[in-house]
């Protein structure tokens, strides 16, 4: 499927595979005046709505619905034979954000829920800095900052991933400096597709290294950009009083104003209080009786991942200000490349299976021992060869010993013990796809970490994903003793 070949609803616009719009003016004035809407029949997963008119003779409203219909069919029939980024083509790109191809995406909440920010694009501001995670962790903060910026007309500055993530999770090396967020996470605002992450380098150059050094924006200086901007600094996760007069200053401050708000932000998200409350509440009635009216409703608060679950939130739903789709075109790239070898490798009618084993700093929680892996398998695989079907495990592991892991791959390839049964180590897989790609230019050498063979990874670790029938976990928090295959595989049969 291509890459751009998905859907765009617009409230009242018709829209096929991002492709065409028709405008209900558009469709007015070669109908006439409008009084009643109808729906054109769908085309994959694609609905045309157009407001049609209602006039006596029933035969030419039938006759003009077909000739849309028709055409709309010939749109997406031209888009899928022009795909772009299939499978067996090779585009070159590099690890810069500039390189990153945005798609756009399901907007259909756009009109529903969002605030409208027309300031967002030449200010606001909110700086965000904390100790250094995995690159899970970062996705999660990255995309609650984006909806809090997406909420109060701001874009969301960060120090390089070098800063941010950490070396534990990469063999204790920090990523290159060259790359920014955007290689690993094309995070993007659905009102105008911009990056929500946007790279503090580019205020205070490639040589600074004093990111934790809060506050870092000069406001005061007469000849700073920022002089005269509202300042605030949050620092010990006490973000809920500022939180509130951001807001406030953000409803009260318009498009033609010189001004704007830089929001800096030292600790962690997850500790931060403004998620103590139920639901984040809107601007101050002082400043909500002077704005118009409907510039605020509570819809528009944003969607926080960070709220479900704790504090017994059940209910945290919320505006969602980001598009979905998160992943750079060269990421992409290289998880076709290793469906493709999968496939490719495993064993003829074969389920196909995710087994991730964490050691690190989980060794002491779940026991992933050889022997304790191997009653594991024995249990977990126990008779599934009645199932008439092969079996393939993609192996991940953050274990770096290379004795440990041929060890856990004899327990499989054991023909007398598992003869239907085979296992793949999907990071050396992963790493092999990605040498083949730099070495043609596909890809920077930069992309070469542990962070970026787990995005790639993330094909296999996603569990809605079609890809993968089955998924053992030997970790932390997912420890089973045995998860029986057979009886789980057997239900997929029927």
């Amino acid at each position: 499927m291509s890459l751009f070949a998905n859907e765009v609803e617009h409230g009242d616009r018709c829209s096929f595979a991002s492709c065409v719009d028709y405008d209900v003016e558009e469709v007015q004035s070669m109908l006439g005046e409008s009084s009643t809407t109808s729906t054109l029949p769908t085309i994959g997963r694609t609905t045309c709505n157009v407001t049609v008119v209602k006039r006596e003779k029933r035969q030419y409203i039938l006759l003009t619905l077909v000739a849309l219909f028709l055409l709309c069919a010939v749109v997406v029939l031209m888009r899928q034979s022009t795909g772009v980024l299939e499978d067996e083509v090779d585009i070159p790109l590099t690890q810069n954000s500039a390189n990153v191809q945005f798609q756009e995406k399901n907007v259909q909440n756009l009109e529903f829920c969002q605030r409208k920010c027309p300031t967002r694009k030449k200010k606001n501001i909110i700086y965000y800095v904390d100790n250094p995670a995995g690159l899970g962790d970062r996705k999660t903060v990255m995309r609650d900052l984006a909806q809090l910026a997406g909420f109060l007309c701001a874009k969301v500055v960060l120090p390089p991933p070098a800063y941010l993530l950490t070396p534990v999770h990469n063999n204790d090396k920090l990523v290159s400096e060259n790359l920014v967020w955007q290689d690993f996470y094309n995070l993007t605002f659905q009102e105008d597709y911009e990056p929500a992450i946007q790279d503090a380098r580019n205020e205070f150059g490639y040589d600074f290294t004093n990111w934790r050094n809060v506050p870092l924006f000069n406001t005061q200086s007469h000849d700073s950009k920022y002089n005269g901007w509202l300042h605030v600094v949050s620092k010990h996760d006490e973000w809920k009083d500022d939180y509130y007069k951001i807001l406030d200053y953000s409803y009260l401050n318009g498009s033609e104003d010189e001004y704007g708000f830089i929001w800096e932000l030292k600790g962690s998200l997850y500790d931060a209080d403004i998620f103590e409350e139920l639901r984040l509440n809107g601007p101050s009635a002082d400043v909500l009786s002077l704005l118009p009216k409907n510039s605020y409703k509570p819809k528009m608060r944003p969607h926080l991942d960070v709220y479900c679950g704790i504090n017994g939130i059940q209910d945290c739903r919320g505006c969602v200000y980001t598009n979905e789709d998160v992943d750079p075109t060269h990421l992409q790239l290289m998880k076709k490349r290793l469906e493709k070898r999968i496939r490719n490798q495993a064993l003829d009618n074969a389920y196909l299976g995710h087994l991730h084993i964490r050691r690190g700093d989980a060794i002491d929680d779940c026991d992933t021992s050889v022997d304790r892996m191997e009653e594991y398998f024995q249990c977990s695989l126990d008779d599934t060869e009645s199932l008439g079907r092969n079996i393939t495990l993609l192996m991940t592991s953050d274990e770096g010993d290379s004795e440990y892991r041929e060890e856990i791959l004899s327990l499989i390839n054991d023909e007398d013990r598992y003869p239907h049964v085979s296992i793949l180590d999907s990071d050396k897989m992963v790493k092999s796809i990605m040498k083949d790609a730099i070495e043609s230019d596909l890809i920077s050498k930069d992309m070469l970490n542990n962070y970026f063979v787990f995005d790639v990874e993330y094909l296999l670790q996603d569990w809605s994903s079609t890809l993968m029938d089955f998924h053992l976990v030997r970790r932390r928090t997912m420890c089973r003793d045995c998860i029986r295959l057979k009886k789980r595989l057997g239900n997929l049969q029927q």
